[in-house]
């Protein structure tokens, strides 16, 4: 993706977004989108993947997460078990190669330090 800042609006960000979407639409990829979220309000957190295959069967599946998660660690969540969604596809899906799009820089630079 097109690399973008919180200090541009939120018109162009989407436009950047929706160019990097566009620009794998026609790939042979396993695409997966993941966002997590907490809400200090009810001290309760959740994780989202859509999940879309080459033949556009799609799925959708949501998780609670544990009292007083942060955003930060359910964003790490989703993709956690984002990739255990991919692992457990079938061998066809599975030797497709695979993009995550996720909202979580920090998250994305997280799990690269690890590497």
């Amino acid at each position: 993706m097109e690399p973008c800042t919180k200090k541009e609006s939120e018109d162009i960000v989407k436009a950047k977004g929706i160019r990097t979407i566009e620009s794998h639409l026609y790939a042979d990829l396993v695409q997966i989108y993941t966002d997590g979220l907490s809400d200090e309000t009810i001290l309760k957190g959740g994780a989202g993947i859509h999940t879309t295959l080459l033949d556009d069967a799609t799925s959708l599946t949501s998780y609670g997460v544990r009292n007083t998660a942060s955003n930060f660690s359910c964003e790490l969540f989703a993709i956690q078990e984002a990739l255990r969604e991919y692992i457990n596809l079938n061998d066809a899906d599975r030797t497709r190669r695979l993009v995550n799009y996720c909202d979580s820089l920090a998250a994305f630079e997280a799990i690269l330090q690890e590497r």
